[in-house]
C-alpha cells in the first residue's frame, strides 16, 4: 500500500504547524503500561509434527496400490491430479480432509471396477 504524503510547498499552502506536547516520565511509564496491557493475546502455537510423522491416509494408499501395483505417480494423478501426491504423503505431507476423502472414493471406486 502506498501512502502518499501531501507536498505543501508545491501547492502553495503552508503546512499546519502541531506544537509539541511535553510530557513527564511518569506519563510515559503510564502509557506504555497501558499500551502493553491492550495489546491483543495470540492463541498458543500448534504442536509440531514429529519428524517422523506419517497421514494415516498413507497406510490405505500403500496396501492399495501394493494390491492393484499401480504406480504411486499415476494413483495420484488419477486420485486427485497430482502425480507428487503419494511422495509428498511419504516425506510428511498431511493432507486435508477434503482430498483424503478424495482418495478413499477413488480407491472404493476402482476396487469395485476392478472386481
Amino acid at each position: 500500500m502506498m501512502i502518499y504524503r501531501q507536498n505543501h510547498a508545491a501547492r502553495g499552502t503552508q503546512q499546519p504547524y502541531v506544537a509539541p506536547v511535553e510530557r513527564d516520565a511518569d506519563a510515559v511509564q503510564e502509557a506504555a503500561m497501558l499500551s502493553r496491557s491492550r495489546r491483543p493475546t495470540l492463541p498458543p502455537a500448534r504442536q509440531a509434527k514429529e519428524w517422523n510423522y506419517t497421514a494415516p491416509v498413507l497406510m490405505e494408499v500403500e496396501r492399495w496400490l501394493k494390491q492393484h501395483d499401480l504406480p504411486a505417480s499415476k494413483f495420484g494423478r488419477m486420485a486427485v491430479g497430482d502425480p507428487n501426491l503419494v511422495a509428498d504423503l511419504r516425506i510428511g505431507r498431511d493432507p486435508s480432509s477434503k482430498v483424503v476423502a478424495r482418495l478413499r472414493a477413488f480407491m472404493a471406486k476402482e476396487t469395485v471396477d476392478g472386481e
